[in-house]
């Protein structure tokens, strides 16, 4: 149990440390791999629970850079749209859902490289708009966070705004998950209530890393950060499920 422990500890650390520097990916690192040894349920509850901190930290580390007027008319939107994709998708579908998802992130990380200079304009139009496309993509697909940063890339934020951003987005679906979640029994019993401080502890440590890493990128370099992070996923969920079959 306690290497077991020790394993969940490294695993937040690093996932942090992505998740920091790209905006995303901490639940795509993670709820993978502990689905290998952890009972369903259990897993998101744990992985929304260190998602939930990490937002906590994005906006901690890069609290200067966020945009409310865009959290509140790209956030809010974002949240009932996603509840609506969610109603129209059927468990069969996963796996085709998974594969296009993957095509798309592609396909998003090529129009950014072969459109460098498209930028569109940050007002309440464009980000209700987006809001709620990536709201109801989100919800159809079930990624959130990669989802969310093809809509939020293409304003071509600062990097400190991008990232505090999509902490105070993220921050507040991650909340309204984990009241549901609790709300319909979901409990942690694999794994012992206690060693959630570890695990916190280490997604700090993670978060800081990316930090420190993310204050070391130029601002004209980051947005390719981001692509390059947009392409791993995208590449992922699009051969993933050739491997289940």
């Amino acid at each position: 149990m306690i290497s077991f422990l020790i394993f969940i500890t490294l695993l937040s650390m690093i996932a942090n440390t992505i998740g920091t520097i790209s905006g995303f990916g901490v639940s795509t690192v993670m709820t993978p791999i502990l689905l290998f040894f952890l009972p369903f349920p259990e897993t998101i509850l744990l992985v929304c629970i260190i998602h939930w901190f990490h937002d906590v930290w994005k906006m901690l580390f890069f609290w200067h850079g966020i945009d409310w007027k865009l959290f509140f008319y790209f956030g809010l939107p974002t949240i009932v749209a996603s509840v609506l994709g969610a109603l129209l998708v059927l468990p069969e579908q996963s796996a085709l859902l998974s594969a296009l998802l993957g095509l798309f992130l592609i396909g998003s990380v090529g129009i950014i490289y072969l459109l460098p200079y498209l930028v569109i304009p940050r007002n309440w139009v464009s980000g209700l708009f987006g809001g709620l496309l990536s709201g109801f993509f989100a919800g159809i697909f079930g990624i959130r966070g990669a989802v969310r940063s093809v809509f939020l890339s293409a304003f071509d934020l600062h990097k400190a705004t991008f990232i505090g951003t999509t902490g105070a987005i993220s921050l507040l679906l991650d909340s309204t998950r984990l009241v549901t979640y609790l709300a319909r029994g979901i409990r942690l019993q694999e794994v012992p209530v206690w060693s959630l401080g570890l695990f916190v502890a280490a997604s700090f440590v993670g978060a800081y890393i990316g930090y420190l890493i993310v204050d070391k990128i130029p601002q004209k370099h980051f947005r390719t950060v981001v692509a390059i992070f947009l392409l791993i996923v995208g590449i992922k969920l699009l051969v993933t499920p050739w491997f289940m079959n």
